[in-house]
C-alpha cells in the first residue's frame, strides 16, 4: 500500500484542526496584540489530544457513522481552539 494516501489524509486533518487557531493568531498580530503566538503550541497539542481521544471513544462505542462523528469532533475542536485563543489574547490586551 502506498503511504501517499495516509500522509495526505494526515496533512488535511492537521490543516483542518490547526488552521483556524493559526489564523486567529495572525489576525491578532495584525491588530497589534503583544505576543499573539504565546499559547499557540499549547492549544495545538491540546486540540490534537482532545480530538484523538474523542475519536477513539466514538470508535470504541461502535456508533453508526464514525467518520461523520469524527469530522464533527474535528471541526468542533478546531473552532474551540480558535475561540480560546481569541478570548485569551483579546482579554489580556
Amino acid at each position: 500500500m502506498s503511504y501517499l494516501f495516509p500522509a495526505s489524509l494526515a496533512l488535511i486533518f492537521m490543516a483542518i484542526l490547526w488552521m483556524p487557531a493559526s489564523a486567529v493568531c495572525l489576525f491578532l498580530r495584525g491588530m497589534g496584540v503583544p505576543r499573539p503566538f504565546a499559547g499557540l503550541v499549547l492549544v495545538w497539542v491540546a486540540q490534537l489530544l482532545l480530538v484523538s481521544g474523542l475519536i477513539y471513544v466514538i470508535y470504541q462505542a461502535g456508533v453508526a457513522n464514525p467518520a461523520a462523528y469524527g469530522f464533527a469532533i474535528l471541526v468542533a475542536c478546531s473552532a474551540l481552539g480558535a475561540a480560546l485563543l481569541w478570548w485569551r489574547r483579546s482579554r489580556t490586551s
